[in-house]
């Protein structure tokens, strides 16, 4: 509910604001899986790890990317070229689009993390597996 009168207060564009609370809830879950593997002694192995890291650095460059707003949603297309800038990659792409490369990058590696976070279980028999 704060999240939602802080959005109303500050007028903050919908698409953002929306985005930007499904990543918040995807984190905060992912954390306290973390923690809670982490607080039953299960391990982390380190390909996870990897793909976490590569996955960090993926969202925190992409995230410079897209804070430098080279497009508007909130008005028209006319209006938002006004944002457009310098290319910066290959002579031909800009920070949207390097942003668009970086995010799709990242939520693979993200997945992949998903993907492999609870290997260290695949030996284990399910009745000894807490679930929490």
């Amino acid at each position: 509910w704060m999240l939602a009168g802080f959005g109303i207060t500050y007028r903050i564009d919908f698409a953002l604001y929306l985005l930007g609370l499904f990543m918040l809830n995807t984190v905060y879950y992912f954390i306290f899986y973390i923690i809670m593997k982490l607080m039953y002694k299960e391990r982390i192995t380190g390909l996870t790890v990897v793909f976490l890291v590569l996955s960090l650095t993926c969202a925190v460059t992409s995230m410079y990317c897209f804070l430098h707003k080279s497009i508007s949603w909130s008005e028209t297309p006319a209006q938002s070229r006004t944002y457009n800038q310098d290319c910066i990659l290959l002579n031909f792409y800009d920070f949207h689009d390097v942003w668009h490369f970086l995010s799709a990058v990242g939520m693979f590696f993200m997945f992949m993390v998903l993907l492999t976070l609870d290997d260290d279980l695949s030996h284990k028999p399910r009745c000894d597996i807490p679930v929490f």
